[in-house]
Parts: C-alpha cells; structure tokens; sequence
C-alpha cells in the first residue's frame, strides 16, 4: 500500500519563494519573495498576475506551482 504525499503548503516554501493569489477563493500560488507586488507571477504561469493577500500557513499550493518548487 503506497501513503499519498502531503500537499506543499504555504509554510512549506523555501525563503526565496512566497505566495500570491491569482483570484478570490483559488489556491494560492508560488512566486518570487524578491519581486515586486506589482509585477509578481504565478510561477506555474508566468502570463498569471498574481494579488497580495493572506492566507494560513497550512493551507495548500497551487498543485502545479508545488510541483515547480525546489525544497
């Protein structure tokens, strides 16, 4: 019997990375922590703005971004 991997969470990211909202009620996604707000992108989307918000700790990435992410 295989266990199901956890989901990469929001405080699961490395320092370099942070986390942004491409609309209200979706996952969050993965982004560069030294990009500014303005200019922020999903990495699994680069075409994707991403918004400012916040969100808790464990909840879950975006799962394509997750897959992006280098722990």
């Amino acid at each position: 019997m295989h266990a199901t991997p956890e989901p990469l969470r929001v405080m699961d990211l490395p320092w370099h990375l942070t986390f942004g909202y491409a609309s209200p009620g979706t996952a969050p996604h993965a982004t560069a922590e030294d990009t500014p707000l303005s200019e922020r992108r999903a990495l699994c989307d680069p075409d994707t703005p991403l918004f400012s918000a916040w969100a808790l700790n464990g909840d879950p990435l975006c799962p394509a971004c997750a897959a992006l992410v280098q722990l």
